[in-house]
């Protein structure tokens, strides 16, 4: 079990008060069930006219099925300012190894919805891939990923897009 915390004072603010930030955090883990973690945060710092706040909660698992892993996550985030912005993120992936660290192959999706209680964003994001990921020797590693993007504005359909990305990274340890 992890617990963070702080009390901190913003000198850049014109807005006397302090600001805060508080965490704690749970985590798991025992034969088949690799890792399972539950996380909840709070924020607060005052501005002139309000006083921003916000609330998260996230969880993830992964699990081991045979030789492969199955990872999941969830988060949940609501920030008040002037107006209120929630969102919830998800995803799922499956992934194996297939030649020691040489290669490994993973699918997955992962949604994004955004909201505000003012009506002036209602957005939604799905998005499909998969990845090829490994090290070459000691030095060298890679990171292939084919993605499918659908972007979903549903007050402004202009805002709405399609995309299909590929990406490849390269890093080398000095």
């Amino acid at each position: 079990m992890t617990a963070d915390g702080s009390v901190y004072k913003v000198f850049t603010d014109s807005t006397p008060g302090n600001s805060g930030r508080a965490g704690i955090g749970l985590a798991w883990r025992s034969g088949w069930l690799q890792n399972l973690t539950i996380r909840l945060d709070y924020n607060t710092r005052p501005y002139q006219t309000y006083r921003a706040q916000g609330r998260s909660l996230s969880a993830s698992s992964a699990v081991a099925l045979w030789r492969a892993r199955l990872g999941s996550s969830y988060s949940y985030t609501s920030s008040s300012t002037d107006k209120t912005v929630q969102s919830h993120t998800a995803g799922l992936e499956i992934s194996r190894p297939l030649y020691k660290q040489l290669l490994t192959l993973a699918i997955g999706h992962q949604y994004y919805q955004l909201r505000d209680d003012t009506g002036n964003s209602d957005q939604a994001k799905n998005t499909s891939y998969l990845k090829a990921s490994g090290t070459v020797g000691s030095k060298i590693s890679y990171d292939f990923s084919a993605r499918r993007i659908q972007s979903v504005d549903r007050i402004d359909s202009a805002g709405s897009y399609r995309q299909n990305v590929l990406s490849l990274i390269l890093s080398r340890i000095f």
